[in-house]
């Protein structure tokens, strides 16, 4: 449904969205990627007959007093042709449904420091956002913290640091430490669970089989988040409280002093993975601020924070009307108000 044209859905959403914040009325409306269909591999009349029907709709919720004005949201505006969302053909379709007055009036395009590819000419053509403003359309630029970096999603602003003593310098140490606690888990407990038939053959803790290296591999912080808490914490929960469930009696006692060297020493290890990309990403951050000469002195954002440098470098393009952070989180919504106080 995220990506859905379909009225009834949206009819559903307008809804839910007037429900849980207490109106009555969206000042803006915005349909979230509609190349998606273009991308799932429906024709391009059956697109913009989706299309027009949806602007149907939406004209019909303003007229209701519902919604303000409508736009959309397009990651693959300036992409292959093929899948291409092309503005003046909206304007067309919301012309057609709603006349020369119809309130088909924003574009959402993904821009930051690093991806500013609607801001470049393409085929012989103006810049997509110089496009949307030709053709009276207000240019919202979106994902302006977050850029794409080897597959992984990397924030633009400056990495956390948790003040729990982790050290890159102690990542061997700490994941040879899991390693061998893992292994006297298999020569000593696993051993006794296996001649009561209560555990299988197969090597049960998983940090050293593959799971730590795997989140050793992370590119950026939000890919070893996702990692942690997807994969690492659902999956060593679980296998400790099986664990808990099937030691009884004299060996409960055994398996918990265990239980409390292996669960700090994994905390321990993966506190260092996340220490060492936190660096990785500072690394990233300092060579995209040479590469874009962000950081030169005697610039008004040359020593401001990311959360900071990022959007005001954005204002600053021509055809850019406004930025959505999206982050929510006090040290950026001061920053997003200390960048329009600078204005």
């Amino acid at each position: 449904g995220a990506f859905s044209l379909d009225p009834g859905v949206l009819r559903e959403q307008i809804d839910g969205s007037l429900e849980r914040l207490g109106l009555d009325h969206l000042d803006v409306c915005t349909i979230q990627s509609p190349e998606h269909l273009l991308l799932a591999g429906i024709d391009r009349d059956t697109y913009e007959a989706a299309l027009e029907a949806t602007f149907r709709f939406l004209e019909d919720e303003v007229r209701a007093g519902r919604v303000g004005v409508y736009g959309v949201l397009t990651n693959t505006s300036a992409a292959d042709a093929s899948i291409r969302v092309e503005l003046p053909r909206l304007v067309e379709i919301a012309e057609k449904v709603g006349g020369k007055d119809h309130h088909f009036r924003l574009v959402e395009l993904p821009i930051n420091v690093a991806e500013d590819g609607a801001l470049q000419p393409r085929d012989g053509r103006s810049s997509i956002a110089h496009e949307a403003r030709a053709l009276g359309l207000f240019v919202l630029a979106v994902r302006p913290l977050s850029v794409l970096s080897e597959g992984a999603l990397l924030r633009l602003v400056d990495p956390p640091r948790v003040d729990d003593g982790a050290r890159v310098e102690d990542l061997s140490a700490t994941r040879y430490r899991v390693a061998s606690l893992e292994a006297e888990f298999e020569t000593t407990l696993a051993s006794a669970l296996r001649v009561t038939r209560l555990l299988g053959p197969e090597p049960l803790l998983p940090m050293s089989r593959g799971l730590g290296a795997a989140l050793e591999r992370a590119h950026t912080l939000p890919q070893f988040e996702q990692g942690e808490t997807t994969l690492v914490t659902p999956r060593l929960r679980a296998i400790l409280a099986e664990l808990d469930r099937v030691h009884v009696g004299p060996e409960a006692a055994r398996w918990q002093e265990f239980r409390d060297r292996y669960v700090q020493a994994v905390g321990a290890y993966l506190a260092c993975i996340r220490e060492s990309i936190r660096e990785k990403n500072v690394a990233l951050l300092v060579a995209l601020e040479d590469k874009l000469n962000l950081g030169r002195s005697g610039t008004a954002t040359s020593n401001a924070p990311w959360a900071e440098r990022a959007p005001a470098w954005l204002l600053a393009r021509a055809y850019v009307d406004a930025v959505a952070s999206g982050f929510r989180e006090r040290v950026h919504v001061g920053a997003a108000r200390r960048v329009l106080q600078a204005l």
